[in-house]
């Protein structure tokens, strides 16, 4: 690294700025090393003792992370090239502690004082001029805190503030996640995050993938019967002209030819996707809907069963009565149903449904890879056919009108 740079980047931290900086740096040059360590200088040399800054990428994302983008500058880059270096690099930087400084970058000054009062056993002169990352510091020390032992940091955080203990819960069960999965080194650098409920998780999984194929993400979370049907007006009636494509993910349960609002009325699928054959600015341009509901009562054989006990780790969609009523759809159509008429489609109570996790790890490799859609629909059919299902199967079933193939961009 550049000495020149450095100290050009060293001139304008501010001492907050070095005081993140170094905890960031925590698990790398120690808490001892780090007490001495007054400015950047200083703990620019400390990285280069240790062959820190050997990685390229490391003193970027330290910049990146506590959004000085502006200096990324004088480093030779910018934040558009050190935002898609991480989503495939790891630069060294420890994720716990970017996540804890992101929580200190949102905790309030009432969050804070509320935090102090409820951590009884740590010192109280310390505590009083303390900041966040003090804080952090302290039960750190204490061993009340660790990148293993986060329980009673979030324990506390929900007293204070639901969000951020709920970002705590994100972090763990993403960690969770990725020590259990088994993939691919290509896969792995696309780690799904996992969070407390199924439709949080899936959510999250189609915003990332779809974000990454330059996709304007725009979501709508627990909608009545009427309100779906809104947003399919609201979204039919917009001016689509400087768009390629249109995309409608929708996670509901369902019936035979509809899905169910939040109020448990159902909406016809065909009335979800009519309206947008209609559209003048979409005329030409392919309409894709991926619905996760299932589409019937009956069970296909396998090996996973009705989530029916409390213990159960898997669940189909609730269903009710309902019409059928066939999907009618004009040119550049594409339907991906998570099953097949008249079957169950399961969720995973932790992982979230099946098909949707499925769709997300297809799409990111396959789109990498300049592959058309329908190859990748077909690999998600057989990535959740041949998964055993509580003594079940699944088999989704994608229906279309394109009248080209289709090949989306990814980062």
């Amino acid at each position: 690294m550049d000495l020149e740079k450095l100290h050009k980047v060293d001139e304008q931290l501010q001492k907050s700025e070095v005081a993140a900086l170094k905890f960031l740096c925590m698990d790398h040059l120690g808490r001892k090393r780090l007490e001495n360590v007054k400015d950047a200088k200083h703990l620019f040399t400390q990285l280069i003792e240790q062959d820190l800054l050997s990685n390229e990428l490391f003193l970027p994302d330290l910049l990146y992370t506590i959004g000085r983008y502006d200096l990324l500058s004088k480093l030779g880059t910018n934040k558009t090239c050190v935002s898609r270096s991480l989503e495939n690099t790891h630069s060294g930087v420890s994720l716990y502690r970017k996540m804890l400084y992101g929580l200190s970058e949102d905790v309030t000054d009432e969050n804070l004082h509320n935090i102090k009062f409820l951590l009884n056993n740590l010192p109280k002169a310390k505590l009083a001029t303390a900041t966040f990352l003090d804080v952090l510091s302290e039960m750190e020390k204490m061993e009340m805190l660790g990148e293993d032992n986060l329980d009673e940091l979030q324990n506390i955080l929900s007293k204070s503030s639901k969000e951020l203990a709920y970002r705590v819960q994100k972090f763990k069960n993403t960690s969770q996640q990725e020590s259990m999965l088994s993939v691919s080194e290509e896969e792995e650098n696309f780690s799904l995050p996992v969070q407390p409920q199924d439709e949080f998780m899936n959510v999250d999984n189609l915003e990332r993938v779809f974000n990454k194929m330059h996709f304007q993400v725009e979501e709508r979370k627990d909608l009545t019967s009427s309100g779906i049907m809104n947003a399919v007006e609201e979204f039919s009636l917009r001016d689509h002209s400087k768009m390629d494509a249109f995309v409608c993910c929708l996670l509901s349960h369902g019936e035979k030819g509809t899905v169910f609002g939040i109020d448990g009325a159902p909406v016809l699928i065909c009335d979800l996707i009519q309206p947008f054959a209609h559209c003048s600015s979409l005329i030409g341009k392919p309409k894709l809907f991926f619905i996760q509901a299932c589409q019937g009562k009956a069970f296909q054989k396998g090996v996973w069963r009705q989530d029916g006990t409390i213990d159960d780790e898997c669940e189909e969609d609730a269903v009710q009565a309902s019409g059928l009523s066939s999907i009618p759809v004009g040119a550049d159509f594409l339907i991906g149903m998570a099953t097949v008429e008249s079957y169950k489609a399961f969720r995973h109570t932790v992982n979230g449904s099946i098909f949707i996790q499925e769709l997300c790890k297809h799409l990111y490799k396959g789109c990498r890879e300049k592959e058309d859609i329908l190859s990748i629909l077909t690999r998600v059919n057989r990535s959740v056919s041949v998964q055993d299902l509580n003594k079940y199967k699944q088999m989704p079933e994608p229906r279309y009108t394109l009248t080209k193939k289709l090949v989306l961009p990814l980062d």
